[in-house]
């Protein structure tokens, strides 16, 4: 699927991560619906907060699965470029359509796209983009050597009918953490999932995806369950925490105060602080 710049819809404007950069703009394909990667989630708009609030320390080499559009990675990128941090972002994505559009939203933010279409630079900066991921649970064609990894990121991963519903044929993302964890078992992992079976997210969010809420929901989102003990059953170490939990409130307002009047609304009403998990893997 080839995007162009006439196939997107307005974008959205992100005001400001950082004190000392300029906004982020971030547009998504008209098509309706997009493909699944292709449209603005609010987990990536704080998974990008939480990176450039000090969650990825300078001098970091950043993996992040299933970058979709780019938000946290372009965002990350460019609050690199910025406070002079000299970051590396590795964007990758299974979706050829939500890394066309990343790929246009890097260029619509000053980056430069190079042969090949792997490698976008901005000063001293780079965004290496892929199509990648070890669902097979080798690390064949990672785009950088595993030891040189510092962090994995990635925002809304595990939903129902995603790499970690029992209808898919493989639990890739539970087989890549466990494949890059073995390999380098310093890279720290953090992952901002989303329970679509949390509060106002029930009506809101899980209609989204096809789910529809029972009378009384679970106390998790059944997917994040699953996937929580497919990571213990791999000897991975897990822990989470929700972003209601009071050390996150000047996250939440940091991203409150850069969005729109509406979009703060919309934020309250469909409940997306409410499903927020915070969820850190470890080997």
């Amino acid at each position: 699927m080839t995007l162009l710049q006439r196939d997107f819809v307005s974008a959205t404007v992100i005001q400001s991560p950082l004190n000392n950069h300029s906004a982020i703009r971030i547009k998504q394909v008209k098509v309706t619906p997009p493909p699944i990667g292709c449209a603005y989630w609010p987990a990536g708009r704080v998974l990008l907060q939480w990176a450039v609030d000090g969650g990825i320390p300078p001098g970091s080499t950043t993996l992040e699965l299933g970058s979709g559009i780019g938000t946290t990675a372009v965002g990350l990128a460019i609050a690199s470029t910025q406070s002079g941090d000299q970051n590396t972002v590795i964007a990758t994505d299974v979706c050829e359509a939500s890394l066309d559009n990343l790929r246009l939203n890097a260029v619509a933010n000053g980056f430069t796209q190079g042969p090949g279409s792997i490698v976008l630079t901005k000063g001293e900066e780079s965004i290496i983009v892929s199509s990648w991921d070890a669902s097979a649970g080798v690390l064949d064609q990672l785009p950088v050597a595993a030891e040189k990894l510092t962090h994995i990121i990635g925002a809304d991963l595990v939903y129902h009918g995603g790499a970690e519903s029992e209808s898919s044929a493989n639990v890739g993302l539970v087989r890549t953490l466990e494949a890059l964890l073995q390999e380098n078992p310093k890279i720290q992992v953090t992952l901002l999932l989303v329970d679509r079976f949390s509060g106002a997210a029930v009506s809101a969010l899980s209609q989204v995806v096809g789910v529809q809420p029972s009378a009384k929901p679970p106390d998790i989102d059944p997917e994040i369950s699953k996937f929580e003990r497919r990571c213990l059953s791999s000897g991975l170490k897990v822990s989470r925490m929700r972003l209601q939990d009071p050390s996150f409130d000047a996250l939440k307002q940091r991203v409150m105060k850069s969005q729109s009047w509406i979009e703060r609304i919309k934020w309250a009403v469909c409940g997306y602080w409410e499903g927020l998990i915070l969820y850190k893997i470890r080997a």
